[in-house]
């Protein structure tokens, strides 16, 4: 009997949980606290694009790219791997393509990859901040909060996603 009590309020609780979530998910995108509405004002700036030459790629694992596909008629291609050799062949591949690229990248891979290998070749359009997908708390953080230093508390619950685009010409 205890056993079907615990059932019965874990899944109370669940459903609580679920209902809540579903009813401020327009506060929660409103104060930019889930990446769609950084992702669908990038995904503006490329609709904007009139010429139809253009890939669209991803270049960082965390950023799943059927989350972006949703903006888009044409394929999104992901254009990264769970460790940097991977993902820098990929970015590689996709922007050694004699086609126009926009590409949603995280700043990992920007600086480490991306800006190293292509500096001269592309333009970030916009940069913003989204929540991190993977959280790893540690004393900094709580020093941090302690301490009221925003920069610190910013960098281990957020992160700076890039959209940037390489011309037809390389530049």
């Amino acid at each position: 009997m205890a056993r079907m009590k615990s059932i019965y309020s874990n899944s109370l609780i669940l459903a609580g949980l679920l209902l809540f979530m579903m009813i401020h998910a327009r506060v929660l995108n409103g104060a930019g606290l889930t990446p769609h509405p950084i992702l669908g004002k990038f995904a503006k700036i490329i609709n904007e694009d009139q010429s139809s030459g253009y890939l669209i790629g991803v270049g960082s694992h965390d950023i799943h790219e059927k989350e972006f596909q949703v903006y888009f008629e044409k394929n999104v291609e992901k254009a990264a791997m769970s460790f940097d050799k991977g993902t820098e062949h990929l970015l590689r591949h996709l922007f050694d393509k004699d086609e126009k690229v926009y590409c949603l990248i995280l700043d990992k891979e920007f600086d480490n990859i991306l800006k190293p290998i292509y500096a001269d070749k592309i333009k970030v359009i916009q940069e913003e901040f989204i929540s991190r997908r993977r959280v790893s708390l540690d004393k900094g953080f709580v020093t941090g909060l302690l301490t009221f230093d925003k920069s610190i508390v910013r960098g281990y619950l957020k992160q700076k996603i890039y959209l940037v685009r390489k011309d037809l010409n390389g530049g």
